[in-house]
């Protein structure tokens, strides 16, 4: 529907389709309870469905959040499903129909970041969809880069988001064992809710 996914390496602004325009919810950092519906300029990817967390709750309280360089608003929503509409000609792991997840961090220039470990930023000039400078999700379409986007299964779905937090739990705990023999035949799962369920099914697939 409309131009392109982003193919560079480099963040990109807004891309749209001149003249045309969505629907978007944003919010006024800073500003208590300033959430509000307002047209941003249509883009790439269709939103299905939107997740809303304590996050969104507190940036639309003011407690935090920050626009975009040159803007005043935040459009905020960071966990979301949506499907490809259009792709650009140098995007080679997407294509039209592909249901996606968007990442939220945007890296800086420390060498984590560079190395795709965002979420380890030790310079700390990231930006954040949503929260941090860089407008989210709750909208009828956004754009992304290919890189920052994520080809999900659709039994996955919106739950991408807790079953990647239990899966990189434990992937940290079998690399930072790496220093010495360890053949773990156990794991004590704790918590509840979904992310008990995932840590469940995630040790087993380590057949613990």
């Amino acid at each position: 529907m409309t131009e392109t996914l982003f193919p560079e390496t480099r963040l990109q602004p807004i891309h749209s389709r001149e003249g045309s325009s969505t629907k978007a919810i944003a919010v006024i950092p800073g500003k208590s309870n300033s959430v509000h519906i307002r047209d941003i300029p249509l883009q790439d990817i269709k939103v299905e469905l939107i997740g809303l967390d304590g996050t969104d709750r507190e940036i639309n309280e003011g407690l935090y959040g920050e626009a975009p360089k040159g803007e005043d608003f935040l459009v905020i929503g960071h966990e979301s499903l949506g499907i490809v509409e259009r792709v650009g000609h140098k995007v080679n792991s997407l294509k039209r129909g592909d249901m996606v997840v968007c990442t939220v961090r945007r890296p800086d220039g420390c060498i984590n970041c560079q190395a795709g470990e965002f979420d380890l930023c030790l310079d700390g000039n990231y930006m954040e969809r949503g929260i941090r400078g860089y407008h989210d999700l709750l909208a009828e379409y956004y754009s992304e880069e290919e890189r920052f986007l994520v080809n999900v299964p659709e039994v996955l779905g919106v739950l991408l988001e807790p079953a990647s937090v239990a899966e990189k739990a434990i992937l940290t705990a079998f690399a930072v064992q790496e220093r010495m023999r360890w053949e773990p035949k156990t794991a004590m799962v704790t918590g509840k809710g979904g992310f008990r369920a995932y840590n469940s099914h995630a040790t087993e697939n380590k057949r613990l």
